[in-house]
């Protein structure tokens, strides 16, 4: 039997569209997955998969999909070869980290879905070539849509720090992000060390 993921996404008040950053960067795949009714019921998109680095907002966007429309479930790569006790007619059967599930799990799910109408939305930080070698699976993947979510250029990474922050209830002025700008580094992979410097920061201000 195939188990639900136990996501609170939907919940989280960090995870909603207001905190979302939406720049260049991520736009092309925001506005894509976000009108669910659209590909949902295109009969021509067998699915969809994002490649985004880690951090760069992959549950936030899943708990953006889960909260926006009732059609879009979550599942982990527990899965068994007998029809769930989900219903996955007109389903998006949304998958975060994918590459974590073996490649003969997924291939299985990829025609069980399909078979009752449904969609699957793959999430991954890597590349199916990375960590697929299964040939079958090769020809599924290749028939869903693909979309990444780029590094974000200065603007969007000093809006995206401002956001955690403020999420986490930190204020933080126009003047302390101009202090910190030369020494960020656009990946997301900093965003964590940036966000303990400026905290360090406004905790010595606050002294």
């Amino acid at each position: 039997m195939m188990k639900q993921k136990k996501f609170n996404f939907h919940t989280d008040p960090q995870y909603t569209l207001d905190h979302y950053i939406i720049s260049q960067h991520n736009q092309e795949a925001f506005e894509w997955l976000y009108n669910i009714s659209f590909w949902k019921n295109d009969a021509t998109v067998k699915g969809c998969m994002l490649i985004a680095e880690q951090g760069a907002g992959k549950s936030h966007l899943a708990s953006i999909l889960l909260s926006c429309s009732d059609d879009v479930k979550i599942y982990d790569g527990n899965i068994q070869y007998q029809r769930s006790p989900f219903d996955f007619n007109d389903r998006v059967i949304l998958i975060d980290d994918a590459h974590h599930i073996q490649p003969i799990w997924l291939f299985n799910l990829y025609n069980h879905v399909l078979s009752y109408g449904g969609k699957l939305l793959l999430f991954s930080s890597h590349y199916p070539k990375e960590w697929n070698e299964l040939k079958d699976l090769d020809s599924r993947i290749a028939t869903l849509q693909y979309f990444s979510i780029d590094t974000p250029d200065d603007e969007a990474m000093l809006l995206i720090i401002k956001s955690i922050l403020k999420r986490q209830g930190y204020h933080v002025t126009d003047r302390i992000l101009k202090k910190i700008r030369p020494s960020i580094n656009r990946s997301f992979k900093s965003l964590a060390s940036i966000v303990d410097e400026i905290k360090m920061m406004l905790a010595e201000k606050n002294k």
